[in-house]
């Protein structure tokens, strides 16, 4: 028999807590899948008891995910009392800067925030101007980026914009 899930809980934009029966796995591990963009991202749980699951939400770009829990030897949870399962939305989001100000560039740049996928990229922008120089790219993860800030002649040297450019579109 499949378990049934009654209610769910999202703490700490990390962390999703779900209560239920029957979630008990008769072996392996009982996987949270989240499924967006025609793609499927699954992690296994922190921790599985018969009523409960909690599971860290894996690194998924910005996007609305549908929220799957995949129990073996019983098959997908269902969701009691709701006509479609759950669903979590992951935004594009900057949360800091490090560092606030520097040289005219050459210098690691790190952005975090939340929904970078492999084609975000962060792009520099002189205040008033309209074109950019993109950040050289050495590290990412679904909540932060590592890049090399880019070298900017003295005389265009000023005040400037931190971007995120995804897909083409800042």
């Amino acid at each position: 028999m499949t378990g049934a899930v009654a209610s769910y809980v999202l703490k700490y934009n990390e962390l999703l807590s779900l209560s239920g029966t029957g979630l008990s796995p008769s072996s392996g591990n009982t996987q949270l899948v989240l499924t967006g963009g025609g793609t499927m991202t699954a992690t296994n749980t922190a921790t599985t008891t018969a009523t409960a699951i909690t599971a860290n939400i894996p690194d998924v770009p910005n996007g609305i995910y549908m929220v799957n829990i995949y129990v073996p030897g019983k098959g997908y949870a269902k969701f009691v009392g709701l006509s479609n399962n759950p669903l979590i939305q992951n935004s594009l989001l900057i949360t800091g800067v490090s560092p606030l100000s520097g040289s005219i560039g050459g210098n690691l740049l790190t952005v975090s925030g939340s929904g970078f996928d492999s084609m975000t990229e962060i792009v520099v922008r002189k205040v008033g101007l309209y074109n950019y120089q993109k950040c050289e790219r050495i590290s990412r993860t679904g909540i932060q980026i590592e890049c090399f800030f880019p070298i900017f002649s003295s005389q265009d040297a000023a005040v400037g914009d931190v971007l995120i450019l995804q897909n083409g579109v800042i």
